[in-house]
């Protein structure tokens, strides 16, 4: 009997990388911002678990230490930020990430086939809800991970911003053996 091979959102290898293309979307048109790239620098040691340091050359900021837990993408602080299994339940509630926002985040419908640059990918996509405190504002982003690959798509809403959003779409990868 085969029995299914487990999800792995995101290689850990060192040496792994990824670069992305960004662009900013509005109402009005699209236009391109920049290149951002992500690189698996090394393993580390946090509480007796062994994490991943992600070194990125812009867009993460300090979002860069992250482990693989049986499916689901773990950060520093042991918040499930991505589960390969879970696609009901809210995985978590923070104010941390961003003051005056309250972002609720959840999985989306699973095994949906993103087009980017880099291919065709299927995909499972990550929700994030964001309640802006100060304007009442709820913004959305989308993220998109592929078994064995990691992130291929991410789209970012803003709340100071209506109907403006960035969209980073995966351009090319290399996952070290």
């Amino acid at each position: 009997q085969n029995k299914p091979e487990p999800a792995d959102p995101m290689p850990a290898t060192p040496g792994s990388w990824w670069v992305y293309d960004s662009y900013s979307i509005n109402n009005k048109d699209t236009s391109y911002l920049y290149n951002d790239s992500i690189y698996v620098m090394s393993d580390t040691l946090i509480r007796g678990k062994q994490y991943r340091h992600l070194s990125a050359s812009r867009f993460w900021g300090d979002r860069n230490i992250y482990r693989d837990s049986a499916g689901f993408i773990v950060n520093w602080n042991g918040d499930i930020i991505y589960s390969a299994t879970d696609f009901k339940d809210t995985l978590t509630r923070d104010t941390s990430l961003l003051p005056n926002i309250l972002i609720i985040s959840k999985m989306g419908q699973p095994d949906s086939v993103v087009h980017v640059p880099a291919g065709d990918f299927k995909t499972n996509s990550h929700l994030w809800e964001g309640i802006d405190y100060r304007n009442s504002r709820i913004t959305y982003s989308r993220q998109c991970y592929a078994n064995k690959l990691g992130l291929v798509y991410e789209l970012i809403g803003y709340s100071s911003i209506p109907d403006g959003f960035t969209e980073r779409v995966l351009a090319r990868y290399y996952i070290a053996p």
